[in-house]
């Protein structure tokens, strides 16, 4: 899916990063065809490496049918970095695209929006930040110390 949107939106810069799963004949599918597509093909980076390229995302783009809530999503909300995937996570910023056709309007939508970043950045402090998660740790095992 994520190749197909590439070539749908041929003006836009794609970089895919992302080891091998457990299924190595589709990974090398997919190098071949990005190398044939608008994407730039990274394949597995360590987090530090992976870390610079959030810096300069628009948008983070997800077609994964399986993944719940990547720690990616989260990485990029800290950034102000929009999130557009094929699966719903809850958070009401993020943009739910389940079709390619959904995907492309969706990525779109969040080039043009110039507010969605900092709707990401404001709602990643609110419920994801380590300050607040560690408030609701502490209010957690309060509770249970009583």
């Amino acid at each position: 899916m994520f190749l197909e949107l590439a070539a749908r939106l041929r003006e836009r810069r794609f970089v895919m990063i992302g080891g091998p799963g457990p299924e190595c004949g589709f990974y090398e599918r997919i190098r071949s065809a990005a190398a044939a597509a608008n994407v730039e093909f990274k394949g597995f980076l360590p987090l530090a490496e992976v870390e610079p390229w959030f810096d300069r995302a628009a948008v983070l783009v997800n077609t994964s049918l399986y993944e719940g809530m990547p720690n990616t999503f989260l990485q990029a909300w800290a950034r102000g970095v929009p999130t557009v995937a094929t699966v719903d996570v809850g958070a009401p910023i993020h943009r739910v695209a389940p079709t390619v056709d959904a995907l492309a309007v969706e990525v779109e939508s969040s080039f043009k929006n110039l507010s969605l970043g900092s709707a990401c950045r404001e709602y990643f402090e609110r419920t994801h930040s380590s300050g607040t998660v560690v408030e609701r740790y502490e209010g957690l095992l309060a509770e249970l110390a009583q």
